[in-house]
């Protein structure tokens, strides 16, 4: 290859919690051009994120020569986030302003790429509103202490390589408490389920059917619950019910195949000890197909739940 060629590169960044601030995407020198980023953040206060301003420090300006006005801006939205996929720009997953929901958002350079000769600084201020359990607000474009990472997408030369390492999955992920349902003590009404590697699969054939499962916490919090359930074309609607309440809306698990979803039954205050998940039939759904039989199925998978106390940052 003759010396003035390109090289594609990809960088991993992740931001600890404990230091917020302007979140560094990429510190490179050599010649070539900025092409993509890919930005998440798992929440650990209830409001967002989506105040800070993307910049991009080209050739060693005392002054980044591009600012942008916002996250939400630079991603291509406005008046807060929402899942959309765009050519160039995007929000591929978006859970919700509250504490524990996960954010993924990108945009590709690809029709204004950033180009530099010697050198190029990319960063985001990380900053946003930050409001109480109880909905006072406290700050509308603070620093928030949110786990932030990225990916940023670059060709340039000559290649370069770096000494880091990719942080271990203890580090990136949160720690969550993962329950298999196959694994739990549950109690089915009537008893008519099916074991499989996926988890299981409750068939009842009367409408009201009811489906119980156990589970532990060791310590008290506050816990992010979800579930991974299958969607089918036999599937019905079913709502949930933790520690015998309502967990959010009826669900309408009816689908056009087989594909597992995961559904977030939001925040709850658990004691330490034993508490139950439950999902209580509530009929047909409108969407069920005339063909074949009335199952009124539903599937469990996994339970997830997550200590909020556990991520460092949440307050």
């Amino acid at each position: 290859m003759p010396d003035d060629s390109l090289y594609f590169h990809a960088r991993y960044r992740q931001q600890n919690p404990a230091r917020p601030g302007d979140h560094v995407m990429l510190e490179t020198t050599g010649r070539g051009h900025y092409v993509g980023t890919v930005y998440s953040a798992h929440q650990t206060r209830t409001g967002w994120f989506g105040e800070g301003d993307d910049r991009f420090t080209i050739d060693g300006e005392s002054v980044p020569s591009i600012q942008g006005t916002g996250t939400e801006d630079y991603i291509g939205d406005a008046w807060g986030f929402r899942e959309f996929a765009g050519a160039y720009q995007g929000v591929s997953l978006y859970e919700g302003p509250l504490p524990g929901d996960r954010v993924t958002a990108y945009r590709w350079h690809i029709e204004d790429p950033i180009r530099f000769h010697k050198s190029l600084k990319v960063s985001i201020e990380h900053r946003g509103s930050v409001f109480t359990e109880e909905g006072k607000q406290l700050s509308s474009s603070g620093q928030r202490e949110d786990w932030v990472s990225s990916v940023a997408m670059w060709y340039q030369t000559p290649v370069v390589t770096w000494d880091e390492e990719l942080p271990s999955a203890k580090e990136r992920v949160a720690p969550y408490q993962i329950e298999l349902a196959g694994a739990l003590k549950f109690e089915a009404k009537p008893d008519k389920i099916e074991k499989s590697l996926a988890g299981i699969a409750f068939r009842p054939e009367v409408p009201d059917g009811r489906i119980k499962f156990d589970f532990e916490v060791n310590k008290a919090g506050l816990y992010k619950v979800s579930a991974i359930l299958l969607k089918s074309i036999f599937g019905s609607r079913y709502q949930v019910l933790l520690d015998g309440e309502q967990a959010g809306p009826v669900l309408d698990l009816n689908g056009k195949g087989y594909d597992w979803h995961e559904y977030i039954f939001d925040l709850h205050r658990l004691e330490a000890g034993k508490h139950t998940l439950e999902l209580a039939g509530c009929g047909a759904s409108d969407e069920q197909r005339s063909f074949g039989p009335k199952l009124y199925e539903a599937g469990v998978s996994t339970l997830i739940l997550l200590r909020m106390e556990d991520m460092e940052g949440f307050e």
